[in-house]
């Protein structure tokens, strides 16, 4: 009797009988790693779909499910670039120029950060430089603003889980 017990109890265990199993299996997330230029960024498959790495190897796009929101992450050399701060300022510029108005920007180490809304769309963008390999990886997300909460968690985990390998160059 002790044995069907216990049988009973471990199949019970195992078995997704509620919601919240279901919507744990739904926030799945996988990474994505770019041997080229040495980065990884993981992206939860309930909202991001990959769209396949970009045929130079730099990176890959991700649509949202609903065709709301875009997220690129690509790697680049600072052959032109001096400097970060070289790419925050002619990022600056560029946005400006485009009539989008930046509500948030920081630069802090090897990073910076800029957030800003043109008309109904919200943007983030985030550099990080690779001082030893001399390289730049850029996350970018545009958006729909009246989806902004929705999007903003997704948004935020994934260029929270934005990482330099110590493989930089190996795939050049």
């Amino acid at each position: 009797m002790r044995n069907i017990f216990l049988a009973a109890l471990l199949m019970v265990m195992f078995l997704p009988t509620s919601d919240a199993a279901q919507d744990a299996a739904k926030t799945e997330s996988e990474w994505y790693v770019n041997m080229k230029y040495g980065f990884s960024v993981e992206y939860q498959k309930k909202f991001f779909l990959p769209q396949g790495e970009k045929t130079d190897g730099s990176g890959q796009n991700f649509r949202s499910m609903d065709g709301k929101a875009i997220v690129s992450v690509y790697g680049y050399d600072a052959n032109e670039y001096p400097s970060l701060t070289s790419v925050f300022n002619e990022t600056l510029q560029n946005l400006s120029n485009e009539g989008w108005k930046v509500v948030h920007k920081s630069i802090k180490g090897d990073t910076f950060i800029l957030q800003g809304t043109r008309e109904t769309v919200i943007f983030y963008k985030k550099i990080v430089y690779n001082n030893k390999s001399r390289q730049f990886v850029n996350f970018e997300a545009v958006y729909d603003a009246t989806k902004s909460k929705f999007y903003e968690t997704a948004i935020s985990s994934m260029a929270g889980s934005l990482k330099m390998l110590h493989i930089a160059g190996a795939g050049r």
